[in-house]
């Protein structure tokens, strides 16, 4: 096949879409078929080249943010798109299309669809509604175009049931569920700390974003401290818009000494950290399927996460790690202490978290899954 996919992030700008894209279009690359790319334009990276066996073509979107895009940016891209994917599908003979997210993205889909090509969606999150409630406007807008995209879509994908039931409730198509893989074998064969290595490293990977909850986060650790728990650090690896409040809101809590900043990393570097640390939180108020929680478990971490749709179809409570209802305080404070408290524990679970991605979540099984539905019947 010669697939163009469209997804107005991909590495090395974006979050978890973009890295599931690289994965995704490599794998299929690497079973014998011709990938395109069509994504955003980013500072100085170059607009036409291959990429580890993708094509790869960057659009002019106003993008000035390596972790995010604002609605006109996704609009620029969603026009900039438009204007070359019918020159693209001709030129390259474009026969398959895969589109992540319906927004951007939705109007080359359907502009392909009209010149015989077929198209696969895969939802993401924030374009299904209820996903993010500061959307819903945004929504109800789109709701005609987000619709139209469905309807037509050879197949529509989500990365977790709860992602699939959400779109289905809101627009009466079915949708097919393949979740995120990880190499595991990038992440080593366990945890490379020893247990009980003092302070305790506990690994947050994301965007600094309001989804993400890290002010509860910040808070709760802040009255662990109070309490004179087991001594820890946390360790912040990502960017994003909440960053300068986020570290004001550390220096009032009295966490300076504690937390540690990484910023923006690369994945070599980020792999890393999975080996030096102890522990993965992740308080997120809502997910799809977060890729930083499959990496986290390939490298051994138990995880300590909200109870959310997506992160709940990963973490198996009480054997890889334990959920905590969103904002319940203490909960989340008493499954920290346990973990902190039993070292030996957290590690039979981080083991037990690799055994399962091994077993069940690999890229190429999802490559497989996307192809198998990009063929048709």
């Amino acid at each position: 096949m010669n697939i163009l996919c469209i997804n107005y992030e991909y590495p090395p700008i974006g979050g978890g879409a973009a890295n599931a894209l690289g994965h995704i279009a490599r794998s299929l690359a690497g079973r014998g078929h011709a990938v395109h790319v069509l994504t955003s334009a980013f500072r100085d990276l170059p607009r036409v080249g291959v990429e580890e066996g993708v094509h790869v073509f960057r659009v002019p979107a106003a993008r000035r943010f390596r972790e995010k895009s604002n609605p006109l940016q996704m609009a620029a891209f969603e026009a900039a798109a438009l204007a070359v994917s019918g020159f693209l599908a001709a030129s390259r003979g474009i026969d398959r299309c895969l589109l992540f997210f319906t927004i951007p993205g939705w109007a080359s889909a359907l502009r392909l669809h009209a010149r015989g090509i077929p198209y696969v969606v895969s939802l993401r999150g924030g374009d299904v509604p209820g996903f993010d409630p500061g959307l819903r406007l945004f929504h109800t807008i789109l709701a005609p175009v987000r619709r139209a995209a469905l309807r037509r879509a050879r197949a529509v994908v989500a990365n977790s049931r709860g992602l699939a039931d959400l779109s289905e409730r809101t627009d009466p198509v079915p949708v097919t569920v393949i979740p995120n893989g990880v190499d595991a074998a990038l992440y080593g064969s366990g945890p490379g700390r020893e247990p009980g290595a003092c302070p305790a490293r506990l690994l947050f990977v994301g965007r600094l974003a309001t989804q993400k909850n890290l002010d509860f986060l910040l808070t709760e650790l802040a009255a662990l401290r109070r309490e004179a728990g087991p001594p820890f650090e946390l360790h912040l690896a990502g960017g994003g818009p909440r960053e300068r409040r986020l570290r004001e809101l550390a220096h009032a809590l009295g966490l300076n000494r504690h937390v540690v900043w990484h910023g923006h990393l690369d994945r070599r570097r980020i792999i890393e950290l999975y080996g030096e640390s102890d522990i993965l939180v992740f308080p997120s108020h809502a997910e799809g399927m977060p890729n930083v929680v499959l990496e986290a478990m390939a490298g051994g971490l138990p995880v300590l996460a909200s109870d959310v749709m997506g992160t709940n179809e990963l973490v198996v409570h009480g054997e890889t790690g334990y959920l905590f209802a969103p904002g319940d305080s203490g909960t989340f404070r008493a499954r920290l202490r346990d973990l902190l408290a039993s070292p030996e524990r957290a590690r039979r679970m981080g083991l037990a978290g690799r055994e399962r991605v091994v077993r069940d979540y690999t890229w190429e099984a999802v490559a497989r899954a996307y192809e198998s539905l990009l063929a048709g019947p």
